[in-house]
């Protein structure tokens, strides 16, 4: 099993991927490589790297590093050589872009004024929307949310500034296309 599962039409741009085997595992010496729909190579992540790689029993966990693009088709290959049974069997890998597939869903922007009712903004970068929790009943399963934390005025916080504020966060996802709502990685 895999999240994102093979023809995932709404995978967050975010997503993390995820392997399940019927047995526990541990990495091996390979890689695993995500390619967009053109078959271009946009990311390359070594098992060998511990800051990207987990493994917890049977679940192997492989962050990209990088958000994707949105609204774009990407396959994901691992090499032979990736994970391995404790026993030291290798994995045959997944070599062809049909055997895990998906498409990424939308990015829209907000900012962190208080409450669910201020509708203002378009949800984009230029446009953000005013309240994260307006924001969360205007996506759907598998978007991003990309939050800018800012003041009762819009101006954006420092890092060293601590914000307390109450959400109503309202969504209807699916365990395999989640809504993820993270720091704008741009601000």
């Amino acid at each position: 099993a895999s999240t994102p599962s093979d023809g995932n039409p709404a995978t967050s741009v975010a997503s993390d991927i995820t392997l399940v085997f019927n047995q526990d595992v541990k990495v091996g010496s390979g890689s695993m490589t995500i390619k967009d729909s053109a078959g271009t190579i946009v990311q390359t992540v070594l098992m060998s790297d511990i800051a990207k790689v987990q493994v917890l029993g049977n679940r192997v966990s492989v962050n990209p590093g990088n958000d994707l693009n949105h609204s774009s088709g990407y396959s994901v290959q691992f090499t032979s050589d990736a994970i391995k049974t404790l026993d030291d069997y290798a994995w045959s890998g997944i070599q062809n872009t049909t055997d895990l597939d998906f498409t990424t869903g939308r990015v829209f922007h907000a900012q962190t004024r208080r409450g669910n009712t201020n509708t203002n903004g378009l949800g984009t970068s230029s446009s953000p929307w005013q309240s994260l929790g307006y924001a969360t009943t205007q996506v759907l399963p598998g978007d991003t949310i990309y939050v800018s934390i800012t003041d009762t005025s819009g101006s954006v916080l420092t890092s060293s500034t601590q914000v307390t504020v109450g959400y109503d966060i309202i969504s209807n996802v699916t365990a395999d296309s989640p809504i993820v709502i993270k720091p704008n990685p741009n601000s």
